[in-house]
């Protein structure tokens, strides 16, 4: 009598796909974290200035005047119209705050003067102006 000859069946779990699915979601919520991130940022490029020297730790209102002449406080797009009213507001909910001013390198001197002059118009006497240190 013959023996029918068996072949031992070896279950293997192919990994490929699971890893796959993983890379495509990771890849995905890295694209959504920098899209998220990048709605509220405006870039700037700050001056490179000698003088610049690196600022205590302390609460802060940032005002940034960006090339194109785009006012923003603490992220917040402000319009130049509103701008005194949102500049003093701010001011008021956090008097203990440095205002620093960023202004864009690229930025008309005219549009950072209006700027300095309307900051000066709300009644804060100290600004400070953010640059970069000089390479």
């Amino acid at each position: 009598m013959r023996r029918a000859r068996r072949t031992k069946f070896d279950p293997q779990l192919d990994m490929t796909p699971l890893i796959d699915v993983v890379f495509l979601l990771l890849t995905f919520f890295i694209f959504a974290l920098l899209l998220t991130v990048r709605l509220d940022v405006r870039d700037i490029e700050l001056p490179r200035l000698a003088s610049a020297h690196a600022a205590d730790p302390q609460p802060v209102l940032v005002i940034k005047l960006a090339a194109d002449g785009i006012v923003q406080i603490d992220s917040a797009e402000i319009n130049w119209d509103d701008l005194a009213a949102a500049i003093t507001e701010a001011h008021a909910e956090r008097p203990d705050a440095a205002i620093i001013l960023a202004i864009d390198a690229d930025a008309p001197f005219g549009t950072a003067a209006k700027l300095t002059e309307l900051i000066e118009q709300t009644g804060i006497e100290r600004l400070q102006i953010v640059a970069l240190p000089e390479e």
